[in-house]
């Protein structure tokens, strides 16, 4: 998975390096965020995998605390399926379609 951190001064992508690629602004507690966050989803599907939905979604809702976005809104969406949730799914599935 790629990560990719838009600069809060300039809004600007970056996908490498702590400095902003564009203004030069310090990114390095961003990165650290979407590193972790990383970690989460990456946990997430581990849990998955071992058939653990209850940590499946407690390490999604983890991640998407620290950025909401449409990767965490699907997978989240899978979950409610699996547990008989479907307005919930239906809802997360719409919050993912969003996020574009």
């Amino acid at each position: 998975m790629t990560i990719t951190v838009r600069c809060s001064a300039c809004r600007a992508d970056n996908s490498e390096g702590t400095a902003c690629r564009r203004c030069k602004a310090d990114l390095s507690l961003l990165w650290g965020l979407e590193r972790q966050r990383a970690q989460l989803i990456f946990r997430a599907d581990h849990a998955r995998a071992a058939g653990d939905w209850e940590a499946f979604e407690k390490q999604l809702r983890a991640a998407a605390a620290i950025r909401d976005g449409a990767d965490t809104a699907r997978l989240l969406a899978l979950s409610h399926l699996k547990s008989g949730r479907f307005a919930d799914a239906l809802n997360a599935y719409r919050q993912a379609a969003n996020h574009g």
